[in-house]
């Protein structure tokens, strides 16, 4: 995992040059030390689901979307305070690449320590075949997620000054906030009746109850 976001941040970094080099780009800097983040915000994004597995729900979602998100606000204040305009968007990015590394490195040692021995132990087995298929569809849809995500802002920047368009994204991101909201709800509370329901009722039992309540999509 570690190795393939590392290969894509090569990648990534490369592109960013030979878009220099064509004269697409007038400063490869932004897009190489962006490309710095995508290994750890994998790794923080796999982590997640495990510490999820182990009902951990703290430990999987404040890493990355409570602290890194909230250490953000100051770092972008000392940054525009401190550092020079043309220096300031490299400077915030490597620092939001830092933070996010370490975040991920302190959800992995409390990972390490929730886990039993015997898991911490196992060797490592890999079927690269199912890995793939399972993954493919995965992969699509995330992909596709992202880029609706930001393919609003990506395009109002062909036709709209930047001031305009980090206006319009800073707007849009704090409307999300609204679902974030309801997302968290549901992560946190779906999964302690989910385990309740287990406890409960038979295990025959368990996708009629999930039924009667609307939620046998996320027993699926």
């Amino acid at each position: 995992m570690q190795g393939v976001s590392s290969v894509a941040s090569a990648l990534c970094i490369l592109a960013a040059l030979i878009a220099y080099c064509a004269g697409y780009i007038d400063d490869p800097r932004p897009y190489a030390v962006g490309a710095l983040i995508l290994p750890a915000f994998t790794v923080i994004d796999a982590q997640l689901g495990i510490a999820r597995a182990y009902g951990a729900i703290f430990l999987a979602l404040a890493p990355k979307d409570v602290l890194w998100r909230a250490a953000l606000i100051p770092l972008a204040l000392g940054v525009t305070m401190f550092i020079m305009p043309e220096h300031q968007l490299v400077t915030l990015l490597g620092g939001s690449a830092l933070l996010i590394t370490l975040a991920a490195l302190g959800q992995r040692v409390a990972l390490r320590r929730i886990m039993p021995e015997d898991f911490r132990a196992a060797s490592h087995e890999y079927d690269r075949a199912e890995w793939k298929n399972v993954a493919a569809p995965i992969w699509l849809t995330l992909v596709a997620g992202n880029l609706l995500n930001t393919v609003d802002t990506v395009t109002l920047g062909f036709f709209l000054e930047p001031q305009a368009v980090g206006m319009y994204f800073a707007a849009s991101r704090t409307a999300v906030l609204v679902g974030f909201c309801k997302s968290v709800d549901n992560s946190c509370h779906v999964a302690q009746l989910e385990s309740a329901a287990i406890r409960a009722c038979p295990e025959d039992d368990f996708f009629i109850f999930l039924a009667a309540i609307g939620l046998t999509d996320r027993a699926q």
